[in-house]
């Protein structure tokens, strides 16, 4: 379920679902270096008109020349796939994504702002581990 906060006051925005399936390797070497986790992941995404029209829609008062009105269904919302590299030194941890984003067959492909159908994007980051419980449960997976 998606809110939308606005100063005031908060309503609801619709409804998403985006089943995700995927691999995960763990403990693997990579170039020499032992106990990276990494993995693959693809997304099919979906929503409410409702959720839809939030972010898609043109009310007629917001028309113009080049941004004609526009009513958003509801239905297929695009797909990603993402991939992730992870790894743990001591008290640092390292972790990096790319993803790929479609909006390609969306629902809402026609919408006057949709003004690209792909997008790619990356991230970094680094975390150290200030504090561990000296008890370590066990796992299995």
């Amino acid at each position: 379920a998606a809110l939308a906060a606005e100063p005031g006051h908060a309503r609801g925005a619709g409804f998403t679902f985006s089943p995700t399936v995927g691999a995960d390797w763990r403990e693997i070497t990579i170039a020499g270096s032992p106990n990276w986790n990494t993995g693959i992941f693809a997304s099919w995404l979906t929503a409410t008109r409702r959720f839809h029209d939030y972010y898609y829609s043109v009310d007629s008062q917001y028309a113009t020349a080049r941004r004609p009105a526009y009513q958003a269904p509801g239905g297929a919302g695009g797909w990603q796939l993402t991939g992730t590299l992870s790894k743990r030194w001591n008290k640092f941890w390292m972790g990096a994504f790319v993803r790929y984003d479609s909006v390609a067959a969306a629902a809402f492909e026609s919408s006057p702002l949709v003004r690209q159908k792909s997008n790619f994007s990356a991230g970094f980051a680094v975390s150290y581990i200030f504090w561990e419980s000296q008890t370590k449960v066990q796992a299995t997976e």
